[in-house]
């Protein structure tokens, strides 16, 4: 283990294995060229946040991806040619009004300053969004994605399920998650129910 996290340092080696395992069959995933390009965005906002002292995470991991960032959103969503998944990104995962956000928010100190609600999004977003064999992400795979020496890996349960009540686009079975196009009408329409009887 010690030697693949070397190997693939400043990156958490499943930022590099998702690639391949997953999103290599993609008709429109530029092995190269694309993805190297995505990769430099990726070390830029890094390097960006931990210069502002934003954010001192110990590797460039899945989970950090800046989804917020509309130019790395872009280029992700190119290499997966499906723009519909910017409503995902923005209603669960990376908006300003993102549940994955507002969930971390009304987190628990130690949860909220581990960001873990929007880095197991993200994260989950990535394992699920490409390939062809299988567009899922198991809890194993996510707990591999966003475990870090200071992070008990059972919160990755607990944040999974406040995901699963909150979000508008994760589908479910099992302990396999993907973020689809299609968003959860019954939980809008729950959402909305409630928010009217608030006032």
């Amino acid at each position: 283990a010690q030697e693949t996290f070397e190997a693939t340092y400043p990156f958490h080696p499943t930022v590099l294995s998702v690639f391949e395992r997953k999103w290599q069959t993609l008709h429109s995933f530029q092995r190269t060229r694309g993805i190297l390009r995505l990769l430099a965005q990726w070390v830029a906002d890094a390097y960006e946040d931990g210069f502002k002292g934003a954010h001192q995470d110990p590797l460039i991991a899945l989970g950090t991806a800046p989804l917020d960032d509309q130019f790395f959103r872009a280029s992700v969503l190119d290499q997966l040619g499906e723009e519909r998944l910017q409503a995902a990104i923005l209603a669960d995962i990376a908006g300003e009004e993102a549940h994955a956000v507002r969930l971390d928010a009304e987190a628990p100190d130690t949860l909220r300053r581990l960001r873990l609600h929007r880095k197991v999004a993200t994260a989950l977003f990535f394992e699920s969004s490409g390939g062809q064999q299988r567009q899922e992400a198991t809890v194993p795979e996510l707990r591999l994605a966003v475990g870090e020496p200071d992070l008990d890996v059972g919160y990755v349960e607990t944040a999974l399920e406040a995901l699963q009540d909150a979000c508008y686009y994760l589908g479910f079975e099992g302990n396999r998650y993907r973020f689809s196009i299609r968003p959860n009408l019954n939980k809008l329409l729950a959402d909305r129910r409630a928010a009217l009887d608030a006032h």
